[in-house]
């Protein structure tokens, strides 16, 4: 259903120039910003546990979940380094869910190349089918 031009979809909503809770919080809370960061970081250093990871969560998160993973030399055929990859899992040094990213990633890349090497030799072929024109002849 098209509304009229200048029909709100809600009329029942909030009228305009009213503003948004959220930005009413921020404008009262910007003049005690200093301050009220001061308090976060005493109670913090006072042990409050929770505000301790408040802070930290927000000043040093941690890593993200998508790190780039270091499984050492990647060579050889793709049965090769999907033996790796799951090497590297089973030893630890790379989550399951990393192992079967890579895993999911090598198999794309592999069928990626393949098509290629299809397209290549089918033009190749198409090349060679196509019927040569005879110089001079009418």
């Amino acid at each position: 259903m098209k509304f009229q031009k200048g029909q709100s979809g809600n009329p029942a909503g909030r009228p305009k120039g009213i503003k948004d809770k959220r930005a009413i919080w921020r404008e009262m809370l910007e003049s005690e910003s200093e301050e009220l960061i001061n308090k976060a970081v005493q109670m913090a250093k006072d042990s409050d546990e929770q505000m301790l990871k408040f802070i930290l969560d927000r000043v040093l998160p941690a890593k993200p979940k998508t790190n780039p993973i270091e499984i050492g030399e990647f060579k050889g055929n793709p049965e090769e380094k999907s033996t790796m990859i799951m090497q590297a899992a089973f030893k630890g040094l790379i989550t399951p869910l990393d192992a079967s990213v890579l895993i999911n990633t090598l198999k794309t890349h592999t069928y990626m190349v393949d098509m290629k090497v299809i397209q290549d030799k089918m033009e190749e072929l198409e090349k060679l089918n196509k019927p040569q024109s005879s110089l001079g002849s009418h």
